[in-house]
């Protein structure tokens, strides 16, 4: 392979590597394929400090050897798709974000944008320049197991509008948003981490919701997507979006005029790695029109992408001129960002900037202001703490999350002082019926029950019908993921809704519930 082109090939990648410091793998992935850009995950980062002296390193080392310094990349959603949680503010997710506006008014979309802006410094106080967010999918099925809270709600306009807001705040904050998944993850009933979702909408609907949103996201100034593994049997019957020319090239390229970068969700998700193998899977996006191809896990996948990609250059299936296409407009956007020169990269400040009291408080403000009464009341009786807490704990439940466990039911028991159990996130409930029954005989009358996605946990549900069938129960339902699961409930006293289950969320759940405040405004139907 010529140097140049293997150079080109190279800025063309984006992998990821297990560890917080400059690994064995990073330091493989970089020395035998030229790879230009990387990703991290929770498993790369534990502090503001590390992750900022971990991105110098892999920054000097990437420009010594190709005089470019890397896109270094994360999902900072906000909410449960959060990389960095440790040392730096933690924000809320965009569902929960757009709960506590009150619609699109000036000051709503200016402190959404402040939020947006105070991510992007956090971010690159540490050396992060690129954010897979925001998120533009309309959540229009409330079965979608890997979207969920994670859209702005299910109206078009207000999702663009939110999610343009998001995306000038992380510009103004000094990284390159990414809008995503294009176009459109949010109809769908299945995780593309774990086959082909499909969309067999009409193409005029489709034109009016999804397409629309990312539409005005391109026309606000976007210069980076992230394709969805998706089929749209209405669109290209044949191919999901990442690999599809009629979506990539003659959609966005020629409808939407979209000159800017566009990039692969993960190679290795089973959309595309079971179905066509990641190697055939990238040579097939770069045809479709893809300049970014997404490997976020193993040194293995990534050498599968790169051979491929070379087999193809030297069969003639795909040509330098392809390539350089590519890279031109990758290397347009890294001069925009400084990227070809040395990074400053400042370890001793990155804290300081990423906990900064402003910083903290927004995001709290927000998270209060979120807080949503869905049906009847909810205010705890502190004076008298007889109530009991049944909760799962959190757990990363789609390839998407990358969670740390949070416990609703320890959290309100070592605040309020009353009784908590747990229950399973799914699977047998026999032990926490058992429970429930006893602690009712025992005479706690009073029950807040958390359910987390229960609309895909049948143990939760079962928990929830053994309370709703106990007569003279007080029940409070809340919520600690989508508001969807408010469907679920038969019989409750007040339904509340968190939107997601972080220590950011319970927190300002169990001040809502102490207060019998809740502000928010649920931006999704949920009947």
């Amino acid at each position: 392979m010529d140097a140049k082109l293997k150079k080109m090939v190279g800025q063309m990648l984006m992998a990821g590597f297990p560890s917080t410091e400059v690994d064995e793998q990073a330091v493989r992935l970089l020395e035998d394929y030229d790879v230009g850009n990387y990703i991290y995950f929770s498993r790369n980062m534990k502090s503001a400090e590390q992750v900022a002296r971990l991105s110098k390193d892999l920054s000097d080392r990437v420009y010594r050897r190709l005089g470019i310094c890397p896109f270094i990349s994360a999902d900072q959603e906000g909410g449960a798709v959060s990389r960095i949680t440790e040392g730096a503010a933690l924000m809320p997710g965009a569902m929960a974000v757009a709960a506590a506006t009150d619609g699109s008014s000036e000051r709503s979309l200016a402190r959404m944008q402040k939020l947006g802006e105070n991510c992007g410094q956090i971010l690159r106080s540490v050396g992060v320049n690129l954010n897979l967010a925001p998120d533009m999918d309309v959540n229009i099925e409330p079965a979608n197991p890997v979207i969920g809270a994670r859209s702005y709600g299910d109206d078009p306009e207000q999702v663009a509008t939110k999610a343009i807001a998001m995306m000038h705040g992380l510009e103004a904050g000094g990284v390159l948003p990414v809008i995503k998944h294009f176009p459109g993850h949010g109809n769908v009933s299945s995780d593309s981490h774990l086959g082909m979702p499909v969309n067999e909408t009409d193409r005029e609907r489709l034109e009016k919701t999804e397409f629309a949103v990312f539409q005005k996201g391109i026309q606000a100034g976007a210069k980076a997507v992230m394709t969805a593994h998706v089929r749209y049997t209405q669109v290209d019957p044949d191919h999901p979006a990442t690999l599809s020319k009629v979506i990539l090239t003659d959609m966005l390229r020629g409808q939407f005029h979209f000159d800017g970068l566009v990039m692969t969700d993960c190679l290795e998700m089973d959309a595309i790695r079971a179905a066509y193998g990641s190697g055939e899977g990238a040579v097939r996006a770069i045809e479709a029109g893809v300049d970014l191809l997404t490997v976020s896990h193993t040194y293995e996948a990534l050498s599968e992408v790169a051979e491929a990609i070379y087999q193809a250059l030297d069969s003639g299936r795909l040509s330098e001129e392809r390539i350089q296409l590519s890279y031109d407009r990758i290397m347009k956007q890294k001069t925009e960002m400084g990227l070809l020169e040395p990074q400053v990269i400042d370890e001793t400040t990155s804290e300081k900037t990423a906990m900064a009291a402003d910083k903290l408080m927004l995001c709290r403000e927000i998270a209060a202001d979120s807080m949503t009464l869905l049906s009847g009341s909810a205010k705890l009786d502190l004076e008298h703490p007889d109530f009991l807490v049944i909760a799962p704990d959190s757990r990363a439940s789609t390839g998407a999350e990358d969670m740390k466990g949070v416990s609703f039911a320890d959290r309100a028991a070592a605040r309020f002082g009353c009784l908590a159990a747990k229950i399973p996130l799914d699977g047998d409930s026999t032990a926490a019926g058992m429970m429930l029954q006893s602690a009712v005989k025992m005479g706690f009358k009073k029950v807040i029950l958390g359910l987390f996605n229960a609309r895909l946990r049948e143990g939760q549900v079962k928990v929830l019908r053994e309370l709703e069938d106990m007569p003279g129960v007080h029940l409070t339902v809340a919520l600690l993921g989508a508001p969807y699961d408010c469907r679920l409930v038969q019989r409750a006293d007040g339904i509340v809704c968190a939107y997601e289950y972080t220590a950011l969320s319970v927190e300002a759940l169990l001040d809502a519930l102490s207060a019998g405040e809740f502000p928010g405004v649920c931006p999704v139907k949920t009947e």
